[in-house]
């Protein structure tokens, strides 16, 4: 199974490079409905897009629409490559409202792109991180963007890493005056999930959003930190987040 999916990413990885070549830049695809990028820069994660989009996009979509409503207003922390902001548009329709943040200048870049090429009215993006205070800190970014971390844990090889100097700050201080409901709020920061939440105390309190989290072993000592502070402000999980099975890319929804 490993050597199918490793031969597939290769194979797309040529020829969408070649296709790069012959168009002298980006490549769009659609996948599941939706315009994605291939820039022939090395980020694995834009590969992994391109062959696993579609199956994605049917199981997120499965999975959330529920939690979605129409007009609903969207918090995306760790946004990427606009992956999931594009789902969240599409459901929550042209009255909603997402707010996308991404930390890394280069796929910031890229998200602004995304949302532009889909016509994503209802997408405003911030070119920043969510933690707990205003700071700056160092994201390390390995050859999939999609596994940026700002923490040195969890990471197999922090050489093999690019260091990035990024602004992040509270999610209470950047939501606040911008809108009056929070319905969805979803959290893939690679570990730095607690304390994305310990900055929002104040939204979730006024506003009880649904929680769409990443937990995993890799990050184990976070994520139970996490699962904590969700479950102290009357959280449940509609599948139980246990962290011994739990593998990074592994999103629970957490329920007020």
């Amino acid at each position: 199974m490993l050597h199918r999916v490793c031969y597939s990413l290769t194979l797309n990885r040529w020829r969408l490079g070649l296709l790069h070549r012959l168009k002298g830049g980006t490549v769009w695809t659609r996948r599941g409905g939706y315009w994605l990028p291939f820039h022939a820069d090395g980020d694995v994660q834009e590969i992994q897009y391109q062959l696993e989009g579609e199956l994605w996009f049917k199981y997120e979509t499965e999975r959330l629409r529920d939690y979605l409503p129409k007009g609903g207003v969207v918090i995306d922390v760790g946004a990427n490559l606009g992956f999931t902001a594009l789902l969240f548009a599409k459901h929550v329709g042209p009255d909603g409202q997402i707010f996308a943040f991404e930390p890394s200048p280069p796929v910031y870049a890229k998200l602004l792109q995304v949302v532009e090429k889909n016509q994503l009215g209802n997408v405003q993006c911030f070119n920043l991180g969510c933690g707990m205070e205003r700071r700056r800190e160092t994201l390390l970014v390995p050859a999939s963007s999609g596994n940026a971390t700002i923490r040195r844990t969890g990471l197999p090889s922090l050489e093999a890493c690019r260091e990035i100097d990024v602004e992040i700050d509270t999610l209470d201080h950047l939501i606040l005056p911008l809108t009056t409901k929070v319905d969805f709020l979803k959290i893939d920061t690679e570990g730095f999930e607690d304390q994305v939440l310990a900055g929002a105390e104040e939204v979730v309190a006024r506003y009880r959003p649904v929680v769409y989290i990443e937990l995993s072993q890799e990050y184990g000592d976070s994520s139970a930190r996490a699962i904590a502070w969700l479950r102290a402000r009357g959280y449940t999980f509609t599948r139980d987040p246990d962290l011994a099975s739990a593998h990074n890319g592994d999103n629970f929804l957490a329920i007020p």
